[in-house]
């Protein structure tokens, strides 16, 4: 069987926004100073991570991690062991989600979340992900992930908002990840299973695992 396991890291405990809110985090000590519960949460998730990926690895199967390119999580000292053990094995993505179409609750047909996003993993084909933004013009406006917007009477949180995959984001991880899955290797079987673990389109933990497999 083949596995892949996708990861979005809530970013609650490592994005700018726990330092506007008083994180300790800083580029010298991404890990803080350990009084924000927060903080130490999200660092004992970022070993749990980090051992999954390991596991992962070890037995020939997938896995990708998806934060913001400015996030401390990339930066902390078990991250970086991650990428010193698979060295030329891990790949590193970066793209705009505005070049998959993100959008923000109360925004114009032609305004969207840039969001520059940062994906490690050990499968090649997601480097194709790659993908930057080709700059504002009047078919494509920039807005950002701060403050809230009210829609018919319902505040909405744009940060929130701005983490949920796109479809044509969700659709293309999907797509890559198949390509190579449908090239077996000699670590593997002809059959297999994809599982998906991402903040997609829902909020209760039961369906952010997902197992998409074809007929």
């Amino acid at each position: 069987l083949y596995y892949w396991l996708h990861i979005g890291i809530p970013c609650t405990g490592w994005a700018s926004m726990n330092q506007v809110n008083g994180g300790s985090r800083t580029q010298e000590n991404p890990e803080g100073i350990g009084f924000l519960e927060r903080e130490r949460g999200a660092n004992m998730q970022a070993l749990y991570v980090v051992e999954i990926c390991l596991a992962l690895h070890a037995v020939g199967a997938f896995f990708s991690i998806e934060n913001p390119v400015p996030s401390h999580f990339w930066i902390c000292a078990c991250f970086q062991n991650l990428k010193r053990m698979l060295d030329n094995h891990l790949y590193i993505v970066t793209f705009d989600q505005c070049a998959f179409k993100l959008m923000l609750p109360g925004a114009g047909p032609f305004e969207f979340c840039r969001k520059t996003t940062r994906i490690w993993t050990n499968l090649s084909e997601l480097s194709r992900l790659e993908r930057r933004c080709a700059g504002c013009c009047d078919f494509h406006q920039h807005v950002h992930a701060v403050g809230n917007v009210t829609i018919a009477g319902v505040r909405h949180s744009r940060a929130a908002a701005a983490g949920r995959y796109p479809v044509d984001l969700c659709q293309a991880l999907v797509d890559l990840s198949l390509i190579h899955i449908s090239e077996p290797t000699s670590q593997a079987e002809t059959s297999y299973a994809v599982f998906v673990f991402a903040r997609n389109h829902s909020t209760t933990p039961d369906s952010h695992l997902r197992i998409i497999a074809p007929s």
